[in-house]
């Protein structure tokens, strides 16, 4: 069942099938290269189970991101509730598979997902999360039309100087 829909693309619910596609998503070393690791299958399980309870509580999570011309999964697009220091957020996320970069999917469906959570879910803000070298996330952070909010040492990164330093992107719901 189609949750959101573009020209392109559309998502959806989770199923189990999805995941061995996840897997091979998560144990992706350019995928993953702004990440301390690629995720084992069992963190695989584990994300996936935290994206269907989020869903399952308030009807959006990252969602699997199928292709309408393929029927391909071609990784996730959307948005998860979020705590970091004691603030809780609503933050919006994509990953995708490279043999689907650069064709505008990551910016075409979190588009959608912006214009979701501002009019159907009456959001006041959307963040968004990346360290400060991803730039490609940075660039859709832009493309979508969020602007920076904070920069900041991530604190579940401290293992891996490299991706400490992030930045949080904001779009605020021009309707509140």
């Amino acid at each position: 069942m189609c949750f959101l829909e573009t020209e392109r693309l559309y998502c959806r619910a989770w199923k189990e099938e999805d995941f061995e596609a996840y897997c091979r998503l998560n144990q992706n070393e350019e995928v993953m290269r702004f990440f301390p690791s690629v995720y084992s299958k069992e963190q695989t399980r584990d994300s996936m189970q935290r994206m269907i309870a989020n869903f399952e509580r308030k009807n959006y999570a990252y969602l699997p991101c199928i292709e309408k011309e393929t029927e391909l999964f071609i990784g996730w697009v959307g948005m998860m509730d979020q705590e970091m220091a004691g603030q809780q957020f609503v933050d919006i996320g994509w990953r995708l598979d490279p043999r689907f970069w650069g064709k505008g999917y990551a910016s075409e469906m979190a588009k959608r997902f912006i214009e979701f959570g501002f009019d159907r879910l009456q959001l006041d803000a959307i963040y968004a999360i990346a360290p400060s070298i991803n730039k490609p996330s940075i660039g859709v952070m832009k493309k979508i039309g969020m602007t920076l909010h904070q920069s900041f040492k991530h604190p579940l990164l401290k293992e891996s100087p490299n991706l400490e330093n992030c930045v949080q992107y904001v779009i605020r719901n021009p309707a509140k």
